[in-house]
């Protein structure tokens, strides 16, 4: 599962990458500080996820949801913040990260879910 990571604030996607770590295995989480960035990896390869932070330098997480929600079979789009707005699977504040995400990941995402719990669980996850 490839995840797509967008914040300016170094602390949260440090800790949001700790996270979706622990509870996915072999996810691979590429980062991105900035929407020309998070635009530029979109262009290299399309995630089956994009993690945004609505407040981002130039353009904000909605912006970002547009660009992604754009293209042919867009992945989910999940902006951290209040609020609400168009083109995004699901708005949360980073408070509610882990409650809130994990259960709108394990519904998006069954198989890698099932898969990751089954790995953690017999000792398989590298």
């Amino acid at each position: 599962m490839r995840i797509l990571l967008v914040d300016c604030a170094a602390e949260a996607r440090t800790a949001i990458a700790r996270w979706l770590d622990e509870f996915f295995a072999h996810v691979e989480i590429e980062v991105a500080v900035s929407m020309d960035e998070a635009v530029t990896a979109l262009g290299r390869q399309m995630p089956d996820l994009v993690i945004t932070a609505h407040s981002l330098p130039a353009l904000d997480g909605i912006a970002l949801a547009s660009i992604v929600k754009s293209g042919a079979n867009p992945p989910p789009v999940v902006v951290l913040s209040t609020g609400c707005g168009g083109g995004v699977d699901l708005w949360l504040e980073k408070r509610h990260l882990q409650a809130v995400l994990l259960d709108f990941l394990q519904r998006r995402f069954p198989q890698t879910w099932a898969r990751s719990v089954v790995q953690r669980r017999m000792g398989w996850a590298q």
